[in-house]
């Protein structure tokens, strides 16, 4: 059951006390890190929460971003959105460039100010150009790192059937661990759909704000593992 978002921004000092050592998850499920404190407004509600992230890192995250359930605190940190929001932001200064450009020799739009915009408009689209290589290099790094652990679980998986296999763990031990890797491997599965879809945003966008074209992935980076094995809750591992 979920809490509704705006308790958490009212002066209450008692859910705010119970927020604390709260688990973090991602948009995937993925454990992240928990709640060590928070920041609060001029109102006393809460503005910022701050994160101990299981690397013993910390983060910040806007509580705009977050949603409140009975026990863990649920980052909206899907690939898929932040793609998106970056296309938006592309759309909008393409248009203000196009716009910018209509009006070049408009009798009402002075040298100095066509100039003072079209600087800006300029800076705008180096920005986000920037934003674009992070984000494209984030995006592939942890597709890469998908596959390296999609690898190392369907080998495990092997591991364990050969084990069941030669008598070195029992009927009830094997059929019970197909339940944690199913849950990892629709975890993993639902990011690496998430990273393509964002990847394909990221090229569609952007590939119009010049001078630099994307390129969703060479051929040299490695292509997503086939599927040959899927655990099914009828099926042995």
């Amino acid at each position: 059951m979920e809490v509704p978002q705006n308790d958490y921004r009212l002066n209450n000092p008692v859910l705010k006390k119970d927020l604390i050592g709260k688990k973090v998850v991602d948009s995937y499920g993925k454990i992240i890190g928990k709640i060590i404190g928070f920041s609060t407004d001029s109102l006393k509600n809460i503005s910022f929460f701050g994160i101990e992230r299981n690397d013993g890192g910390f983060m910040k995250c806007d509580t705009t971003e977050v949603i409140l359930d009975q026990d863990l605190v649920k980052i909206n940190s899907s690939w898929r959105l932040k793609a998106e929001s970056l296309a938006s932001e592309v759309a909008l200064t393409i248009k203000k460039i196009s716009a910018l450009n209509e009006l070049k020799n408009d009798v009402e739009v002075s040298k100095n100010v066509y100039n003072t915009l079209q600087s800006g408009f300029e800076a705008e689209k180096k920005a986000l150009l920037g934003r674009r290589r992070g984000l494209k290099d984030r995006l592939k790094e942890r597709l890469s790192a998908i596959h390296a652990q999609l690898k190392e679980v369907y080998e495990f998986i092997t591991y364990v059937k050969i084990s069941y296999h030669i008598g070195d763990i029992d009927e009830e031990t094997y059929q019970h661990s197909h339940i944690p890797f199913q849950l990892m491997i629709d975890k993993l599965l639902s990011e690496e759909d998430d990273i393509k879809f964002a990847l394909n945003i990221v090229a569609t966008n952007i590939s119009t704000l010049p001078p630099e074209p994307l390129i969703l992935l060479p051929s040299s980076e490695p292509q997503p593992m086939p599927i040959k094995l899927r655990i099914r809750t009828e099926d042995t591992l």
